[in-house]
């Protein structure tokens, strides 16, 4: 079998969650009660994604600041008992992220942000 050389690559990596910052100029509003909830019943089953371009070149969570800001939240509550799918280091909870294909630029960066956080056929919860 051919090895296949993989131009842009996504690579899944376990970060501590006090480390990870959020887009700024990110618009969606989360309903984070429910987000809280799902991640109970489910785990964390859906990784933040990382792009350098975010927040003026300084990089950021272009998808997930919800599950982030919900993260932070369950941690402030129980810093011992992290959901399934996140680790706990012993000080922090480990999450995962997706990092590579970043986009060109942060105008780039920006557009795909939006598009993730609005293309949507219907919305619900738990």
């Amino acid at each position: 079998m051919a090895k296949i050389k993989i131009k842009d690559e996504l690579a899944l990596k376990y970060i501590p969650l006090s480390t990870v910052k959020r887009w700024i100029r990110n618009t969606k509003r989360h309903d984070i009660p429910v987000i809280i909830k799902s991640i109970e019943k489910h785990g964390f089953r859906d990784p933040l994604g990382f792009d350098i371009n975010i927040n003026n070149g300084a990089g950021g969570i272009v998808e997930g600041n919800g599950r982030d800001e919900a993260l932070k939240i369950m941690f402030a509550q129980n810093p011992k008992k992290p959901p399934r799918g996140i680790m706990n280091d012993g000080t922090d909870w480990l999450v995962p992220v997706l990092f590579g294909v970043d986009a060109k630029s942060q105008a780039a960066a920006e557009s795909y942000g939006f598009d993730s956080n609005n293309i949507t056929m219907m919305g619900g919860g738990v």
